[in-house]
């Protein structure tokens, strides 16, 4: 399985117990749509490694204890610790109207709702515990960084790649003007 097919599910947080189970963080807003898992990909060094779930139990705050198959002590299961997990994309249910995956709109063209102007390509989106933030690069190699809220985003058209953005007055001067 190519890294390019998946998305990132969360990471190995620690490990748990004695007889090599684990508990992973998953990193999503609805963990419970993962609360049957029998599989997930786990990165190590570089490589998508299928692991399968011998117990997987998901708990209220987006962890889960898990022990995968031939994990069986407490030595194997630290060598997985901080590794990423995958799952493929091809699981995921699809979005519509302005509601997308992170993944999904890499390399769309952000523009202006104001006088759809281009704003440049949306190369990232970095998350943190406040908001995430649009990373998008305009044909000047300027790095221009608008929140990802939902107030700013007017329109995502999937056909023609394009997001319509609309932040705040002011925002794109500071990138923009001299």
């Amino acid at each position: 399985m190519n890294k390019s097919d998946c998305f990132q599910l969360g990471w190995v947080a620690k490990k748990h117990g004695f007889d090599g189970a684990v508990t992973l963080h998953l990193d999503t807003d609805f963990p419970d749509n993962y609360s049957k898992l029998e599989s997930v990909f786990v990165e190590i060094n570089d490589k998508l490694v299928p692991f399968f779930l011998e117990e997987y139990q998901l708990s209220n705050r987006g962890t889960a204890r898990a022990k995968f198959e031939g994990i069986d002590n407490q030595d194997d299961a630290a060598s997985l610790v901080g590794s990423l997990l995958f799952l493929p994309l091809k699981i995921l249910p699809p979005l519509s109207g302005n509601k997308f995956y992170f993944h999904e709109i890499i390399g769309f063209s952000a523009v202006a709702s104001t006088d759809q102007a281009a704003i440049g390509t949306i190369e990232n989106i970095i998350e943190s515990a406040g908001n995430a933030v649009f990373v998008i690069k305009n044909d000047k190699k300027q790095e221009i960084m608008i929140p990802c809220v939902d107030d700013f985003i007017e329109n995502v058209d999937r056909e023609h790649k394009t997001i319509t953005l609309n932040p705040p007055e002011g925002l794109l001067d500071l990138y923009l003007n001299d």
